[in-house]
């Protein structure tokens, strides 16, 4: 299963069919996923779901997924993709030891206190 972390826009259809091509699926998988997406994001704000509610429900869902879904053998696979994937989609650095990444986790220490 190869995904791709991209924002687009779902009136984007040049966008649309070169992830296709790229993934190797029909241009209206695509936008169908897209599809399914915003209805998940409408799905948390009518029911008021919290971050960590939101976090906790998809993972579960992604998780019940992969256990019934994918042979155990490819599972380890897979899970790692996802998570590759959603460090990219989160714009996190590649390559941990740049600076960048070292000044972020100061600041993220700061907030962290701030919060608390």
């Amino acid at each position: 299963m190869k995904t791709i972390s991209r924002t687009i826009s779902i009136d984007d259809d040049e966008g649309i069919e070169a992830i296709a091509k790229e993934i190797g699926i029909q241009p209206a998988e695509v936008r169908q996923t897209m599809y399914f997406s915003v209805s998940i994001h409408e799905e948390i704000r009518e029911r008021e779901l919290s971050f960590n509610q939101t976090i906790a429900g998809v993972m579960s869902v992604v998780a019940d997924l992969l256990k019934h879904h994918v042979p155990l053998l490819d599972r380890a696979e897979l899970a790692t993709n996802i998570y590759k994937n959603l460090w990219e989609s989160c714009d996190l650095p590649s390559d941990v030891s740049a600076p960048a990444w070292e000044a972020s986790k100061s600041e993220a220490k700061v907030d962290t206190i701030k919060a608390n």
